[in-house]
């Protein structure tokens, strides 16, 4: 069993009671769920950071246990509904370099209120910024971004932002910010829905250009085969947009044409961006690339949608 803490801010006018009460209620879903209650500590009365539903204040509760992670999503689930509570939060890090839809994948599979990415996707190095994700995993809604836009214009309006208060290895070892393995659950949910045994067994000759992104994280744990171009990690790209499009793609589709492969690929900083090139060095965009994947599932029917 993993150890988790989960702390959460309520109401600072509840009584006594009232917070043993809710104590008793979150211990027991920890327990009934046959986790193990190592230490609950209350913070006590403390001054909000910034007004939570018109509250300056709130009282701080502490649970510290250990247990599946099922419980930490059981938690936040109820805690999210609990009109009492005016705040929570456990952040899961990645740890390793992940890409865009590893943590679409796990937003949802963690049962997530969102997801960030940092990145700057297909963008120059310079416009490194935040993606930011809905809970379904897809991109935030409109409506989400101004929640954040809004929030983030009364921090730009401070003369001066506070220092944490404790340092990322402190957080880390609180269990404030947990380190999960976003890339091996992604690997291993990815191989519920392709032959990933069938592909190998082909024999497909395979350059891929990472274009010094995330990709180059996991396509070796798949196919341990492939060659890869620009797989070192570099934060200015080489120098070159990575974005994969014809003229971002020089040196592929050169090594396209000198037969040695069968299927040349590339994708963006993060990975959630696509290109290919044929046998002969043509350059296939993603529009293509998409139109073609359904005629690889014979049994499909014609008539079925696919969702881009």
């Amino acid at each position: 069993m993993k150890r988790y803490e989960t702390l959460f801010i309520v109401q600072s006018e509840l009584s006594s009671d009232d917070i043993t009460a809710i104590i008793d209620r979150y211990s027991k879903i920890i327990t009934d769920m046959k986790g193990t209650i190592l230490k609950v500590e209350r913070w006590g009365k403390r001054k909000l950071a910034y007004l939570i539903r018109k509250q300056s204040r709130g009282f701080y509760i502490l649970i510290d246990f250990a247990g599946k992670r099922e419980i930490v999503a059981e938690l936040e689930r109820i805690l999210k509904f609990d009109d009492k509570v005016l705040k929570y939060m456990s952040v899961k890090l990645a740890d390793s370099i992940v890409t865009t839809p590893m943590i679409s994948l796990l937003t949802k599979l963690e049962n997530a209120a969102g997801g960030v990415v940092i990145t700057a996707s297909h963008n120059p190095a310079k416009w490194n910024g935040f993606k930011i994700k809905g809970e379904f995993g897809g991109p935030a809604h409109p409506e989400m971004i101004a929640v954040v836009e809004k929030e983030l214009a009364r921090v730009m309006k401070r003369k001066r932002i506070p220092p944490g208060k404790l340092s990322f290895a402190q957080l880390v070892a609180k269990k404030k910010i947990v380190p999960i393995s976003m890339r091996q659950r992604y690997l291993d949910d990815l191989a519920t829905k392709i032959d990933i045994g069938r592909i190998k067994a082909a024999g497909t000759r395979i350059l891929y250009d990472v274009m010094h992104g995330a990709g180059q994280s996991a396509i070796h744990s798949l196919l341990p085969g492939v060659t890869l171009l620009h797989e070192t990690f570099n934060p200015s790209f080489g120098g070159v947009n990575p974005e994969p499009l014809a003229h971002n793609l020089s040196e592929l589709i050169e090594r396209m044409k000198g037969g040695q492969y069968d299927l040349g690929m590339a994708t963006d900083g993060d990975a959630d961006r696509i290109g290919a090139v044929d046998e002969k060095g043509n350059f296939v965009d993603s529009h293509r690339v998409f139109s073609i994947l359904p005629r690889s599932v014979p049994s499909t029917p014609a008539t079925s949608t696919f969702a881009k």
